[in-house]
Parts: C-alpha cells; sequence; structure tokens
C-alpha cells in the first residue's frame, strides 16, 4: 500500500514546526546545520527531516539562543 506524499515546507513553515523565527532558521540553513533541499532559489524541508533535527537538538539541550536576563540593580 502506498503511502501519501508530504508536502515540502517551506521557511515559514520550518520556523513554524520549529517555534523560532524564520530568520533563525535561514541562518541555521546558512551554516549547514539544518537539514535542506533547495530548489531554484528556494529552500525547502522535508517534514521528516525536520521532526528528527527537531528530536536530536531537544534532547541536545536546544538552547543555543538563550540569553539570561539580567535584573537591574535598584
Amino acid at each position: 500500500m502506498n503511502q501519501p506524499k508530504r508536502n515540502l515546507w517551506d521557511i515559514k513553515e520550518a520556523a513554524a514546526f520549529l517555534k523560532m523565527s524564520p530568520s533563525w532558521v535561514y541562518k541555521r540553513v546558512s551554516a549547514g546545520e539544518i537539514p535542506h533541499c533547495k530548489i531554484g532559489s528556494a529552500v525547502r524541508f522535508m517534514p521528516e527531516q525536520m521532526e528528527l533535527y527537531s528530536d536530536q537538538r531537544n534532547s541536545a539541550g536546544g538552547s543555543d539562543n538563550v540569553i539570561p536576563i539580567r535584573k537591574k540593580r535598584p
């Protein structure tokens, strides 16, 4: 039995899935960190690979952009 094909995601869909901004996704694509494919000048993502990337990132801590908040002293 054939499984239905899943559509490729664009930057906005990938960002929404990862709960990050599109600019964050673009930076990770440029760094070669996020699995992607290019179709012409368009960047696309396979949902299965994004799920795997998310799982790996979450199991590794995934806190690369967390900036501690410092309270101002009175």
